[in-house]
């Protein structure tokens, strides 16, 4: 919450601002909003709040516009500290340039107090302290199978110097928690095994536009470049099926790193 918090209160800050040294030729206008909600029952939780996050507390919401003549700006937050919360910067100066950040966050929960043999639930190391797995649900492990996805997207757009124009933007994708993925621990027909596994994926974009756009005559060059991480890349885990110890786990291989590069040229020219 500490770089949310940091984004509002630096929206605040902008618009006092603007709003000052502009003086009366600036207006700030928009709404804050509270909401208070109670929830009742837990059963099938998780199917309730798939891709929502409902409980008990206060939803805040706010929406402020600050214009003056050529200059603009927007900021936008909703659901304020729960996992649904989403922010937008947005503002600049008509016909010269826009500056534009977003933030938004969305659960998936699959089952609460779901329960595992294994303990290390979270981490990349999958075990239990006694071969065979005890079969007493009652000793196992309680946990959450929940991912949460975290997106972030930047942009700046130029258009001072018409008829060029620039193009910029970056966007961050993440997506962590513990996501159900099934392993066979022996050849077909043998035992399988449901594994809570840990994912931490990133996948960072940037492209950026140059182009020349009047008439008769177009020119566009864009760049794009995409980087995916997947933290450890590994599920270590004890297979039942064999005697392993902590020293000689299987290991299941996840999504691998990787990277992306293109480069576009588009030109056109209107003929008479």
């Amino acid at each position: 919450m500490g770089k949310i918090a940091a984004i509002i209160f630096a929206a605040f800050l902008i618009l006092v601002t603007f709003a000052t040294v502009q003086g009366e030729d600036g207006k700030i206008s928009g709404e804050i909003s509270l909401t208070g909600l109670s929830k009742d029952g837990k059963d099938n939780d998780a199917k309730l709040t798939e891709y929502r996050d409902i409980r008990h507390g206060v939803y805040g919401g706010i929406d402020l516009q600050y214009q003056q003549d050529r200059d603009h700006l927007t900021f936008e937050a909703k659901d304020i500290g729960y996992h649904t919360q989403s922010y937008r910067l947005e503002g600049g100066r008509w016909d010269s340039y826009r500056l534009d950040f977003k933030y938004d966050e969305i659960p998936h929960n699959y089952t609460f107090d779901a329960k595992t043999p294994y303990s290390g639930v979270g981490s990349s190391n999958l075990t239990y302290s006694a071969h065979p797995p005890s079969t007493n649900s009652d000793t196992w492990s309680p946990f959450d199978y929940s991912v949460k996805r975290r997106n972030m997207d930047g942009s700046f757009k130029l258009d001072l110097f018409k008829p060029l124009y620039l193009d910029v933007s970056v966007n961050q994708q993440k997506k962590a928690g513990i996501y159900p993925l099934g392993v066979a621990g022996t050849t077909a027909g043998g035992i399988a095994s449901e594994l809570p596994t840990n994912i931490d994926y990133t996948t960072n974009n940037m492209k950026i536009d140059l182009g020349y756009r009047t008439r008769p005559f177009s020119l566009a060059v864009s760049y794009l470049y995409s980087q995916f991480n997947n933290g450890d890349g590994v599920q270590n885990f004890c297979n039942p099926a064999t005697v392993n110890t902590a020293a000689t786990m299987d290991t299941l291989f996840l999504a691998p790193n990787n990277s992306y590069h293109k480069i576009d040229i588009q030109g056109g020219v209107k003929l008479p």
